[in-house]
């Protein structure tokens, strides 16, 4: 069999994988419990069962004990998604909305001209543009897009120039779950725009992307009646083993900073003196209205050659003014699994946790149920160099394939937008009406 495939090392651990992807998709996944037929944990027990290991003896598993070692980013964790194993090069992929720097030029010549091609489906895929470095993003969407900044965000990103951003820290053996950017925050940008100025050399490193509308039609009635009735607590931890300490997240030496912080805005607040960290958690609504749709008619569309008849938009292009709009983050529990040294952590004292709004926890099905809904109508962009994708950060979800070698992306927030309309009243005492707004929304 391995004489077919060539004599070399990578050659053999990748037909394993795939052998063992195979023998636990066939046999293993429709036995075990749900909690563990995650592709990660799978395809270990399979690798385990063909008598091979991957390299160091250890590999990535998805469930709560995870086993995170060994990884340095050289090998992908998996080639399958990770609730429905669907192989990710049989994933739909996203058709370029415009595909010349003349229809790209159209497209971008004003704030009103961006804002009609994106509002019928909440996204745009710009092939064969001019941007080759993050200043040449900037200077291409800066008239367009008012910027904004990542503070409060939980991961760590760095500036590749004025009002652009990398595309975070996140391993490249991962695949990052699908989510709304900042949807844990008062503050969010409307718009997140990627631009590819390398693809990944080695292979891999696909965006993902899905319709919010999309995941809340695939969810179970009764989690989507959940999400409106009381919504999430979102859970932040600072400290040693997370993403930031608090030091630097508020950039004070003093706790009495972070505290006030904190009481300013009706968070809860547990420091945890062993790890010097701190949690911080809030509420928030799992529901908000679109402010580009309350009552404002969208721009005129004539003339404009925006594709949307991609069947993962379908449900984006309904008309957004029918209702709130599901704008959530990920709710799989997922995000840090294979990622040392987060996934050796508790859940809560990972950087970002979350419970409902309620305080109950998401059981595993509840989690597992998310995971499906997202992958149900998932759609990838193969990235070209000079390649733009613009969403509409409330009606679209993204997220990241695993990829080898080098990956260049550039990231622009815009459109900052404070959510001061809630959209669900709590039905739980024990979280206030005040708790989904804003402080400056506050009466």
């Amino acid at each position: 069999f391995f004489s077919h495939l060539g004599s070399s090392r990578s050659c053999r651990r990748e037909a394993v994988d795939r052998m063992a992807e195979t023998v636990t998709r066939a046999f293993l996944r429709p036995v075990l419990p749900r909690s563990l037929r995650h592709a990660g944990f799978t395809s270990v027990i399979g690798s385990r069962i063909l008598g091979v290991a991957h390299s160091g003896g250890n590999t990535v598993c998805a469930g709560a004990t995870a086993d995170c070692r060994g990884w340095s980013g050289r090998r992908w964790a998996s080639t399958v998604t990770q609730f429905t194993g669907v192989p990710y090069n049989s994933l739909p992929e996203l058709s370029p909305t415009h595909t010349s720097q003349a229809a790209a030029d159209e497209v971008l010549a004003s704030r009103e001209s961006l804002r009609a091609a994106l509002e019928p489906s909440g996204w745009l895929l710009l092939r064969g543009t001019a941007i080759r470095s993050a200043t040449a993003m900037r200077t291409v969407l800066a008239p367009l897009l008012t910027p904004m900044n990542y503070v409060g965000g939980t991961n760590a990103r760095k500036a590749l120039a004025e009002g652009v951003l990398d595309a975070g820290t996140e391993p490249p053996h991962l695949h990052i779950p699908e989510h709304s950017e900042m949807a844990y925050l008062d503050r969010l940008p409307l718009v997140i725009a990627f631009a590819c100025l390398q693809p990944a050399t080695g292979g891999g490193g696909a965006t993902t992307v899905v319709a919010s509308a999309d995941v809340e039609q695939a969810l179970p009635t009764a989690m989507t009646r959940r999400l409106r009735e009381v919504g999430v607590q979102h859970v932040m931890y600072y400290g040693v083993g997370g993403v930031k300490t608090w030091q630097d997240a508020f950039e004070t030496q003093d706790p009495k900073v972070v505290e006030d912080y904190a009481a300013e805005r009706g968070w809860g607040i547990e420091w945890t003196p062993e790890a010097d960290g701190v949690s911080l958690s809030f509420t928030r609504a799992s529901y908000v209205s679109h402010p580009w749709f309350c009552g404002t008619p969208p721009p005129s569309t004539e003339g404009s050659d925006l594709n949307t008849a991609t069947p993962s938009t379908t449900a984006a292009t309904s008309d957004p003014a029918a209702g709130p709009i599901l704008y959530q983050t990920d709710l799989s529990a997922t995000y840090y699994v294979g990622w040392e040294p987060f996934c050796s952590a508790e859940f809560h004292r990972q950087p970002y946790s979350f419970r409902w709004g309620d305080g109950a926890e998401f059981t595993q099905d509840e989690k597992d149920a998310w995971g499906v809904a997202k992958e149900t109508r998932l759609q990838r962009c193969q990235w070209q160099v000079g390649d733009l994708l613009i969403l509409d950060n409330i009606r679209m979800q993204h997220g990241r394939l695993p990829y080898e070698g080098d990956r260049t992306m550039a990231v622009v927030l815009g459109e900052p937008h404070t959510r001061c309309h809630p959209t669900t009243r709590p039905s739980q005492q024990d979280v206030t009406w005040a708790d989904h707004l804003a402080p400056e929304c506050r009466a």
